[in-house]
């Protein structure tokens, strides 16, 4: 567990377990399952989560012992993949800005090349990954209504 100040928020950020399954789902459901199931020619699925669950590659962040939000990102050589980034809704404005810059200087000063992300193209956050992290190319995945944001390190 790492202990640190975001913001004006203490938190701590630790590695996922089995047991944060439920809340991971809960966030996830409520932020994408509609988008999902109106873009992707997939539905949203209970077993389909369950089966893609990667405890590994989640980071919990809890604030006063409270789980408020994760992420998911996957490391592959010198490339980043973000797979996911939620916040209960009590925390997604400001913090959530502020959580998402310390995971791009903590991704920065790994010598990584590029950091990807998938986001459905009604989401607010195409704009904030365009004016705060310089993402450098789009390419547009039409039939899921989504865009992958890709922005190169070095």
């Amino acid at each position: 567990m790492v202990n640190c100040r975001i913001g004006n928020l203490e938190v701590q950020l630790r590695e996922a377990t089995l047991e944060d399954r439920g809340f991971v789902y809960e966030l996830m459901h409520s932020s994408l399952a509609k988008c999902f199931d109106k873009f992707t020619q997939e539905k949203w699925s209970r077993r389909k989560f369950r089966q893609g669950y990667k405890p590994n590659r989640i980071t919990i962040v809890e604030h006063e012992g409270m789980p408020i939000g994760f992420y998911d990102i996957e490391i592959v050589g010198s490339d980043v993949y973000v797979h996911n980034f939620h916040l209960s809704k009590d925390y997604r404005n400001g913090f959530g800005i502020q959580l998402m810059q310390y995971l791009d200087d903590k991704l920065r000063g790994m010598g990584l090349s590029y950091s990807k992300a998938k986001i459905f193209n009604n989401s607010k956050m195409i704009l904030v990954l365009k004016r705060l992290f310089k993402y450098i190319e789009e390419q547009h995945v039409p039939e899921e209504n989504s865009t992958i944001m890709i922005k190169k390190w070095n």
